[in-house]
């Protein structure tokens, strides 16, 4: 039988103590805080956008002997794919280990330029444990969150849109009107 999985409430504590182990650009910025995790590690990381097929998981780790590749979907959106590599990041800042290792076929097939020979192990969403995939993707939304808020604390007043009551009040009305009466869209 598999290990226990971790309480949502201590999945959350570990996480926002891991959190606060990291260094996390204000304001946010992805290669700065991957250049931080890797002085933290100790190993370089380069990130990759590849165009993967609808089958294959959306973001995946593979470790070589030297290097971290985190290997993400281009073809989405900015926002999903910054989700993406944070994900993959928090397996790396989590130090969490592979449950499988990829074939040095399947690796010279996914990236040519690297010898398949030299890939060390892959995380695939596919292969992670359960509570390493609940930690990386509750560590991703964290990040994110954080880097949201400090980005919305330092934003210029023009940037920000500030209602009166009375407009709140009107916007909220409007809002539950129309969740009242849906419009139905005809094909």
């Amino acid at each position: 039988m598999g290990q226990p999985q971790v309480s949502k409430d201590g999945l959350k504590r570990r996480c926002r103590r891991r959190l606060r182990e990291l260094e996390i650009p204000d304001p946010f910025d992805l290669d700065r805080f991957c250049a931080s995790l890797s002085e933290r590690t100790g190993r370089p990381i380069r990130l990759l956008a590849l165009e993967l097929s609808p089958s294959s998981p959306c973001g995946m780790w593979l470790s070589t002997a030297t290097t971290d590749y985190v290997i993400y979907q281009s073809a989405t959106d900015p926002l999903h794919q910054e989700h993406i590599v944070l994900h993959e990041l928090s397996h790396i800042a989590c130090a969490h280990s592979a449950t499988s290792v990829l074939r040095t076929d399947t690796a010279e097939r996914l990236l040519p330029h690297l010898d398949g020979d030299m890939v060390h192990s892959v995380l695939a969403r596919s292969h992670y444990t359960q509570d390493q995939e609940r930690e990386a993707e509750l560590m991703a939304s964290l990040i994110l969150h954080r880097a949201r808020r400090d980005s919305w604390a330092e934003a210029t007043p023009a940037r920000r849109v500030q209602l009166s009551a009375e407009d709140d009040a009107r916007i909220a009305a409007r809002i539950e009107r129309s969740l009242q009466n849906p419009v139905r869209c005809r094909p």
